[in-house]
């Protein structure tokens, strides 16, 4: 409410995680539920932002399923090595730019 009360396009992108890696997770350590479980949650909670930033009349950016890879990232369940994040911002690229500079 308010970005589009200054003029200012919202742009929502779902949560990424290494879905390679959480598929064979047992569940230790900080997740504490089998990464099978963590996947299915972070596919309700994509659904979820997609909906929402679809009721407001915002872009919602999804990056294909198979995009990042195990090697995309520096640690098991989710932060991006400079070649994961290089790669996340080239398949997010092309929508945000026409999120952001389509004609207003």
């Amino acid at each position: 409410a308010i970005n589009r009360g200054r003029g200012i396009r919202t742009v929502w992108i779902g949560q990424h995680m290494n879905l390679e890696w959480l598929a064979t997770s047992p569940g230790d350590g900080w997740l504490r539920l089998p990464g099978h479980e963590v996947v299915s949650l972070i596919g309700w909670l994509n659904g979820v932002v997609k909906r929402e930033a679809g009721r407001l009349g915002d872009t919602y950016v999804d990056v294909p399923p198979g995009t990042l890879l195990r090697a995309d990232f520096k640690d098991d369940p989710g932060h991006f090595t400079a070649g994961g994040a290089a790669k996340f911002a080239a398949a997010i690229a092309p929508e945000i730019g026409k999120a952001c500079f389509r004609s207003r």
